[in-house]
């Protein structure tokens, strides 16, 4: 009877003499380096380990990669969540990145300021259509988050708020 080959077998034997550009060996690397950087921001955000450690561990990655702090960077930001307490995530952009945390946080203040702003607005104008159809007095209380033109406008300002992070990394790491 014949040999049974695992179907790593067959894979290794039909790849064994291909070999990787020195593109997809970038690539690769810079896949690896990606993960490991996810990896410790979780670890830090979980407060599993602290930002000396996390500073200490990206020093050590940096050595061996040259986007070491744009990858940082990147990572942290796409962690920024509105309405959260984001300020260790802001503390490694600043600490350990060595960024100015100023941009970050205005961005956040101002994201915080529309929706407060809007917000008032939007609970305005259900009370005085709960008022039109006889529903008023000290106790109602409008619920913006059913209506379906803030749920609209919210996630809108979130999509914003994430898009203007994301410019002002792009254009910081640029600067560079």
């Amino acid at each position: 009877m014949g040999e049974i080959k695992s179907t790593l077998d067959l894979v290794m034997e039909k790849t064994s003499g291909l070999t990787l550009s020195d593109e997809e060996k970038r690539e690769v690397k810079r896949g690896e380096i990606e993960g490991k950087v996810k990896g410790l921001l979780q670890r830090y955000s979980d407060h599993v380990m602290s930002i000396e450690k996390l500073k200490k561990e990206i020093d050590a990655l940096d050595k061996t990669e040259e986007d070491v702090r744009g990858i940082l960077v990147r990572k942290c930001v796409a962690l920024i969540k509105p309405e959260t307490d984001n300020t260790s995530l802001i503390e490694a952009l600043s600490y350990v990145a060595g960024m100015d945390p100023k941009p970050f946080n205005r961005v956040l203040e101002g994201y915080d300021e529309d929706l407060k702003h809007n917000k008032s607005l939007y609970e305005t104008r259900l009370a005085e259509q709960l008022s039109r159809q006889g529903i008023s007095g000290g106790a109602v209380i409008p619920n913006v988050s059913v209506d379906p033109e803030w749920v609209r406008f919210s996630k809108e300002t979130k999509v914003a708020f994430q898009d203007q992070l994301h410019s002002l990394v792009e254009e910081v790491l640029s600067d560079k």
